[in-house]
C-alpha cells in the first residue's frame, strides 16, 4: 500500500472533509485515530503529514504537546485546498461555492449595491455603527439575487469556518457569524480585501466558461482548467504548461469561429481552413491583423500579452514530445509557471469577452 507523506495528507484531509461537511465541527481525538483511519502502515509518515497540514494552516490541532494534538480538525483553508486539489468537476466543490456566494453578497454590501441601513443597530460607542443581518434575510437575498439556496447546515459550516471568511475582508471590519445572524462594524467602510477579490475572480472564472457554446468543448476546457490546481500541488509543471496551451488554443478557435473572423482571412491563407492552421500561425495572424479588423481580439492594448503567449506558450506546448523534455532536462519550474500565469488568465479574459 502507498503510505508516503502525500498519501496520508490526502487521507487525513479527505476523512475530515467528508465528515465536517455533513456534521461540523467534526474533529478527531488522538484516541480515535485508529478508528478514523483504519490500519496506519507508517505511523511516522502519518504524524509528519499531520504536522505539515497543521503548519500549513490546513488542519487545526488543539493542545499540542510534542507534536501530538489532543484533537485536530480541518480549517476553512483546508477545505478549499481539498476541494481544489481532489474534487473534480468544480461544480461539486460545495464549500467554495458556498463561500463565494457569501463573499459576493459582502462585496456588494461594500460596493453599496445593497441598502443595509435598516440593519444598523444601536452601539455602546456612538462612533461605531454595528450591522446585524438576520439569517432569514440573507437566505432570501441569496435565493433571489444570487440564485443560491442557503440551509441551516450550510450556515453552520460557515459559522465554524468564519475565520476563513474574515481573512477575505478588510481587517478593520471583522465579521461575526452567529447562530441566526451575521454581524459586523463600520458599514460605511466595509469591503473585501485583495484576497477576497482574488478568491472570487478565481471561482467565477470557471463559471465564465459557460460562454463556450459547444458543450463538449466547454466540459473539456473546464476539466483541463481544474487539472491545473490539482497538478500545482503535485508540482507537475510540464503538464500545467501543456494544459495552458491547450486551453488557449481551443479558446482562440472558439472565439474566431463564433465571430466568423476566419472568413475574412481566406485571401491571406490561400483559402486554407482555419482549423488546419498551426498554432503558431494562428497567433501570428492575431498579432499582424492582416485584415485590419476592429474586433477586440486585435486591440493594440493586447499586443504585448499576445507576444508573450507566442514566445512562451508555443515552446511549452512542444514539451508534449518526451524527446524535447529529455534533451532540455525539463526546464519548467514553479517560478516560470507563476511568472506566466497572469498572461494565461488575461488571455482567457480576452477570449471570453470578460
Amino acid at each position: 500500500m502507498n503510505d508516503n507523506i502525500e498519501y496520508y495528507k490526502e487521507l487525513i484531509l479527505g476523512t475530515l472533509y467528508k465528515d465536517f461537511m455533513s456534521n461540523p465541527p467534526y474533529r478527531i481525538n488522538n484516541v480515535d485515530v485508529d478508528r478514523a483511519f483504519g490500519n496506519i502502515n507508517n505511523k511516522t509518515n502519518f504524524r509528519i503529514a499531520r504536522e505539515q497540514l497543521i503548519q500549513d494552516g490546513l488542519l487545526y490541532g488543539k493542545n499540542v504537546d510534542f507534536g501530538n494534538p489532543r484533537f485536530f480538525e480541518i480549517t476553512g483553508e483546508g477545505i478549499v485546498y481539498y476541494e481544489k486539489n481532489y474534487i473534480i468537476p468544480s461544480d461539486d466543490r460545495k464549500y467554495i461555492l458556498l463561500v463565494s456566494k457569501l463573499l459576493t453578497f459582502l462585496r456588494d454590501l461594500g460596493d453599496v449595491k445593497k441598502d443595509i441601513r435598516k440593519y444598523i443597530v444601536d452601539s455602546d460607542d456612538p462612533r461605531i455603527n454595528k450591522v446585524e443581518i438576520p439569517l432569514s434575510d440573507i437566505n432570501d437575498i441569496l435565493k433571489t439575487d444570487y440564485n443560491y439556496k442557503m440551509s441551516d447546515l450550510k450556515w453552520i459550516i460557515l459559522k465554524f469556518t468564519s475565520r476563513f471568511v474574515s481573512n477575505h475582508i478588510m481587517g478593520i471590519n471583522g465579521i461575526g457569524i452567529g447562530n441566526k445572524k451575521l454581524a459586523f462594524h463600520n458599514p460605511d467602510v466595509f469591503c473585501l480585501n485583495a484576497s477576497g477579490y482574488n478568491f472570487l475572480k478565481d471561482v467565477f472564472l470557471i463559471e465564465k466558461f459557460q460562454k463556450i457554446g459547444n458543450n463538449d468543448g466547454r466540459d473539456r476546457v473546464i476539466q483541463l482548467y481544474d487539472d491545473l490546481s490539482t497538478w500545482t500541488s503535485k508540482k507537475r509543471w510540464v503538464d500545467i504548461a501543456i494544459n495552458m496551451g491547450s486551453i488557449i488554443e481551443y479558446l482562440i478557435d472558439n472565439y474566431v469561429q463564433n465571430k466568423s473572423i476566419e472568413k475574412s482571412f481566406e485571401s491571406s491563407w490561400k483559402n486554407k481552413k482555419w482549423e488546419r492552421l498551426k498554432y503558431q500561425k494562428k497567433l501570428s495572424y492575431i498579432l499582424q491583423n492582416p485584415i485590419n479588423s476592429p474586433d477586440p481580439i486585435f486591440d493594440l492594448q493586447y499586443r504585448a500579452t499576445w507576444k508573450r503567449i507566442q514566445n512562451v506558450l508555443i515552446d511549452w506546448r512542444n514539451y508534449v514530445h518526451i524527446s524535447k523534455l529529455v534533451k532540455e532536462r525539463s526546464p519548467l519550474d514553479e517560478k516560470s509557471i507563476k511568472k506566466f500565469y497572469s498572461d494565461f488568465e488575461s488571455t482567457i479574459n480576452i477570449l471570453l469577452d470578460l
